[in-house]
């Protein structure tokens, strides 16, 4: 039975298999490694215009063209992704489960009638 017609109304849902949930957790796992890949710049350039002004008040990263100029120029492209290793130990599980378990919460407490 397909998706689409598991979830037309009064269709019967099939009993899930540990496949299926593990299809879940890979696929929410795999969609937030590459959100977080294609965004994780951007948290960079917000970290750092965050940044207090030095022990003379000088502010080294005055905006978002400047920060990303600054970055580049100092540290490269690898520099917008410092830290990436620990942000995605952190982030990718936390979503996974997160998304496993609002599905697991689906399945077994929602309104439409399934079979186990």
């Amino acid at each position: 039975m397909s998706l689409r017609r598991a979830r037309e109304p009064g269709a019967r849902l099939r009993a899930k298999t540990a496949y299926d949930w593990f299809e879940y957790f890979g696929a929410a796992a795999s969609a937030k490694l590459l959100a977080s890949l294609v965004s994780y710049p951007h948290e960079v350039l917000r970290t750092r215009l965050r940044q207090p002004p030095d022990s003379n008040g000088i502010v080294k990263y005055t905006g978002l063209v400047h920060s990303a100029r600054t970055i580049y120029l100092e540290e490269g492209v690898r520099g917008f992704y410092g830290g990436l290793t620990p942000h995605l130990l952190r982030t990718v599980p936390n979503a996974a489960i997160m998304f496993l378990s609002y599905e697991l919460v689906l399945y077994y407490f929602g309104t439409a009638k399934h079979t186990h």
